[in-house]
């Protein structure tokens, strides 16, 4: 990396020669700059001077030779007087220009000398650059001219922690803000002068918590934020040299202490309590203050389902998917989903106003879960107001229990098998006997209609009030009977505790039917499974005994075997 030392003289500075002392070291010279090429401990490749017409022709013939040796090279910038605000702006661009796209440089700022407003511009100068380009300002330094002591010698300033407070500043600021943490890890390097190992374990923390930040791991981040408070404690200072940095640290400490997750058990054995609700609200928060609504509806959605789960106390893991869904999400989904249709008739007044924000939030939720691949125009704007307009709500009822509890559906606890039947009667006995229903559904022909009765009986059920045969008009193309099957079906499997549909049995048109109840009954949340029925005998076997038991396959517990092989 290219080492750069950057200084700017003016004709009117009557320069004397005096003796620039920095470090127990000193240098006799009437030039800042160069007492600074010797006095820093730093090798530098150039010396780039901001000089005008009047000041080149004054001081560069007597620069170019005393620099002649530790410096290789001394590049002339030459600038005008700054007498108008258009020739500050192209003194601006002299600066700037001066340094090629893709050029990494580290740039040493002299200050000691030349108009009063260029090391301003300069500083300016050189934060734009460090921002659009591989420039950094490495540091800043005055040679206190006025200040000299007894035998005139001039102390030089190092002024560079200012430099480190501004960006500071900007970095604790842009994690307040917007949770970006690049710029933190620069300026505690700065701060701590920290050793290549210590740098690459704070930039190793900083990593994993920007990462867990940014994809919106409430959980990750909350762990990843505790380490890095801790490794705070263990290497800042009790008090900085500065008092402004002891204010950035403890702002830093403050944000950090909102969202992180305290304790050392790993997070499958983390705890949810109201400490860790509120912790995800405030998690919940940064995200909002962010402008990542499609985050915060995510978070959001999840923290109801812990709350509830609060609420509730159901069995089983708040952090396992499938107890999460079975306890908490398909009673809120049911219940949301059925505020769109008809007004709420849980009995439960405050439990109407959770499954409205439910279903809204989910609504909202789904506007960028589907990535706006929608007729409707998608406004990341009103989603953040919705966004903090249900963290408003979340937060008002933390603590009300009742806000949160789940009225339970009607259900009367019978078991429905839904099933369809062909000419192979032998599936529906096989049915009944593995899944010893209270009430069957049977979508069958007019044909058949008497041998599934007849099923029934061989099978031990002889409730007539409890066996319901629906007639299909077309049992191979009668697709297009499917709503109105449904609809027939629905009464007599709203209400139950359980649902088996059988896929297996009839034509493939009665299979459509038995797929597209089941799905219909996943919409609106019922404890619904799918199963299928093999008989592995023979077809001749089959229609001379009909009445074998034949094999009974969970289909949605196959599939989530298989996916986990997977």
């Amino acid at each position: 990396m290219k080492n750069v030392l950057l200084a700017s003289l003016g004709a009117g500075n009557n320069l004397r020669e005096a003796t620039y002392s920095f470090n127990n070291a000193s240098y006799t010279t009437k030039f800042c700059c160069l007492g600074l090429v010797r006095l820093l401990d730093v090798k530098f490749d150039s010396l780039y001077l901001l000089l005008t017409k009047e000041a080149r022709k004054a001081y560069e013939n007597e620069l170019q030779k005393e620099a002649a040796g530790p410096v290789p090279e001394i590049r002339i910038i030459e600038i005008n007087s700054g007498k108008t605000i258009e020739e500050i702006w192209q003194m601006f661009d002299h600066i700037t220009e001066s340094f090629e796209q893709g050029e990494e440089v580290n740039v040493f700022l002299d200050v000691s000398n030349g108009f009063r407003h260029l090391p301003l511009l300069s500083f300016t100068s050189l934060t734009y650059l460090e921002s659009s380009r591989k420039v950094k300002l490495a540091g800043v330094y005055y040679g206190a001219y006025e200040a000299r002591s007894v035998g005139d010698v001039t102390p030089v300033f190092d002024l560079t922690p200012l430099v480190n407070i501004v960006r500071g500043s900007y970095a604790v600021k842009s994690f307040e803000e917007t949770g970006a943490i690049e710029q933190l890890g620069e300026f505690l390097n700065d701060l701590l002068s920290m050793k290549p190992g210590d740098r690459k374990s704070l930039y190793s923390r900083l990593e994993k918590l920007h990462g867990a930040i940014n994809s919106g791991l409430t959980i990750e981040s909350g762990i990843e934020s505790n380490e890095l408070r801790n490794w705070l404690e263990k290497n800042i200072p009790a008090k900085c040299s500065f008092k402004a940095a002891d204010e950035l640290i403890g702002r830093l400490r403050a944000r950090i202490d909102k969202i992180l997750f305290s304790g050392k058990e790993k997070k499958a054995q983390k705890q949810l309590t109201m400490a860790e609700l509120e912790r995800e609200l405030n998690f919940i928060e940064l995200q909002i203050s962010c402008n990542k609504p499609d985050t915060a509806l995510l978070l959001l959605r999840e923290w109801i389902v812990n709350r509830v789960w609060l609420a509730e106390k159901p069995s089983g893991s708040w952090l396992k998917v499938k107890d999460r869904e079975n306890y908490i999400e398909r009673i809120l989904g049911y219940w949301g989903a059925s505020t769109r249709k008809k007004p709420d008739d849980s009995g439960n007044i405050s439990f109407s106003s959770l499954a409205k924000n439910w279903d809204e939030i989910t609504r909202k939720r789904n506007e960028f879960a589907h990535a706006g691949f929608r007729a409707e125009v998608v406004y990341p704007e009103d989603a953040n107001t919705a966004a903090r307009k249900f963290l408003a709500l979340c937060q008002d009822n933390i603590l009300n229990d009742n806000f949160w509890q789940l009225p339970r559906r009607e259900c009367n606890e019978s078991k429905v098998l839904i099933t369809g039947m062909g000419s192979s009667f032998g599936l529906l006995y096989s049915a009944i006997h593995h899944i010893k229903p209270d009430v069957v559904v049977v979508i069958t022909s007019i044909k058949y209609r008497e041998n599934a009765l007849e099923a029934t009986k061989k099978a031990g059920f002889t409730s007539d009030n409890a066996l319901h045969v629906i007639e299909m008009q077309d049992v191979f193309c009668g697709f297009a009977e499917t709503p109105g099957l449904i609809k027939a079906i629905w009464p007599l499997i709203q209400n139950a505790g359980s649902l088996v549909v059988n896929l297996t049995g009839g034509t493939t048109a009665m299979q459509w039917v038995m797929q597209s109840v089941f799905e219909q009954a996943r919409s609106n949340h019922l404890p619904v499974k799918r199963v299928a029925f093999v008989d592995r005998r023979p077809a001749v076997k089959q229609q001379e005994d009909p009445w074998h038991l034949g094999e009974i396959i969970e289909v949605d517990s196959a599939l989530l075997k298989e996916k986990n092989i997977e």
